[in-house]
């Protein structure tokens, strides 16, 4: 297989801004998750813990811990859309096919 070596080029220069901007993002969350945290008595991340589960769970779960509904149900919803908008573009990436998953279940 010959490279194209002025499309590599191109998508490494496309690829650095991007994972910088990532990056970037990630941190200025987390600080903003502490940030948060200090100020409200850890509202958040107790909201937050329950962000991968269903929304009935994640709601009753957030309730024990003393968290914002809202924050949780919202965190639910987002988690659910981007695992289902993403999901079927890292199968195609990961060259996983549903016919490969469908024989790991039979």
């Amino acid at each position: 297989m010959k490279w194209n070596y002025i499309f590599l080029f191109k998508l490494i220069i496309i690829l650095i801004p991007l994972l910088a901007i990532i990056i970037l993002i990630i941190f200025l969350t987390t600080f903003h998750i502490k940030y948060e945290e200090y100020n409200n008595g850890g509202q958040l991340i107790e909201s937050l813990i329950s962000k991968s589960i269903t929304t009935p769970i994640g709601i009753a779960l957030s309730k024990q811990l003393g968290g914002l509904l809202s924050v949780t149900v919202v965190a639910i919803i987002m988690t659910g859309i981007i695992g289902s908008i993403c999901g079927p573009f890292l199968y195609g990436i990961l060259k996983i096919f549903i016919y490969t998953i469908i024989k790991l279940y039979r």
